[in-house]
C-alpha cells in the first residue's frame, strides 16, 4: 500500500536540508514543485514520488503557521487505498522566543495537534493529526518518553560541519569580527556572531555566494558530516514513518 507523506517545515533552509538528508540517508531524490508552501506563495515545495511512496516537503513560513495548516494536512487522507501521514519538523528555539525551548515548543505542538484533531473531526469527520520532530535534536527512549535540546536548525548545522574546514574558516572569521568591533561604538557586530550568519559565511566561502542562499543549499558536500551522531534520531524518526 502506497504511503502519502507531507512534511511541514518552517522555511526554505529546513526544506533544502531535508532534501539533502533524504538523498544521503534514503537515496530519495526530490524535485522542486510549486511556490505554494505558504499562504503568500513565497516558499518552494519539494516532492518525491514513486509507486510506493510520495513525500511533499511544505515550508509554512514560521512555526506558528501550523495553526493554519488544517486543510493542507487533511489532503493527505484524500487518496483511497493509501496511507496518509503528516510530519512536522520545526525548531525548538530558545527561551528568548515565543514558545521557545524544547519543553515549551513540545507543549505548543501538543496543544496545536489536539486542537487540529478536534476541529477536523467536527468539520469533516476525519481526525487530522501529525507527528513532530524538533531541531536540533529530539529523541525517544524505549518507553516512548521524549527528550531534546533547545536550539534550531543552525544549532544542528554548527555540530555537523567538517571540523577541519571549519577550524580554518572560523579562525579567519573571528579575526574579521574582532576588526569590526573597532569600527563601531555600538554592538551591531554581534549580529555577525549569530549562528545563522556564521553558517551563511561558511557556505559562501566553500560553495560561493549563490549557493549560500537557503533555497540553493546542498549539504551533500565535503563541508558537512551527514553521518554525525546528532543526526541519528532524525534518521530513526523519518525511517519509522517512511517504511
Amino acid at each position: 500500500m502506497k504511503k502519502n507523506i507531507q512534511i511541514f517545515v518552517e522555511g526554505d533552509a529546513d526544506a533544502t536540508f531535508l532534501v539533502s538528508f533524504f538523498l544521503k540517508k534514503f537515496n530519495l531524490f526530490f524535485e522542486k514543485a510549486t511556490k505554494q508552501g505558504s499562504q503568500d506563495g513565497k516558499y518552494i515545495q519539494h516532492r518525491y514520488n514513486d509507486d510506493n511512496l510520495s513525500i511533499l516537503i511544505v515550508p509554512m513560513g514560521g512555526y506558528s503557521k501550523i495553526n493554519l495548516m488544517s486543510e493542507s494536512m487533511k489532503k493527505v487522507y484524500d487518496y483511497d487505498g493509501e496511507i496518509g501521514i503528516n510530519l512536522v519538523i520545526q525548531d525548538a528555539d530558545d527561551p528568548s522566543k515565543d514558545h521557545g525551548s524544547f519543553i515549551d515548543r513540545v507543549k505548543y505542538l501538543e496543544e496545536a495537534r489536539a486542537k487540529l484533531f478536534k476541529e477536523s473531526m467536527d468539520k469533516h469527520g476525519i481526525g487530522v493529526t501529525f507527528h513532530y520532530y524538533l531541531f536540533p535534536y529530539t529523541d525517544w527512549d524505549s518507553s516512548g518518553q521524549i527528550s531534546g535540546r533547545d536550539g534550531d536548525l543552525e544549532t544542528l548545522l554548527m555540530s555537523i560541519v567538517n571540523q577541519q574546514l571549519y577550524k580554518k574558516f572560523i579562525s579567519c572569521r573571528e579575526a574579521y569580527v574582532e576588526c569590526l568591533k573597532t569600527l563601531c561604538d555600538t554592538e551591531h557586530w554581534k549580529e555577525h556572531n549569530q549562528n545563522k550568519s556564521i553558517i551563511y559565511d561558511y557556505f559562501q566561502i566553500y560553495n560561493g555566494k549563490d549557493f549560500a542562499k537557503e533555497i540553493k543549499r546542498d549539504y551533500n558536500t565535503h563541508c558537512w558530516d551527514l553521518d554525525h551522531p546528532d543526526l541519528t534520531p532524525l534518521t530513526n524518526f523519518l525511517k519509522k514513518h517512511i517504511y
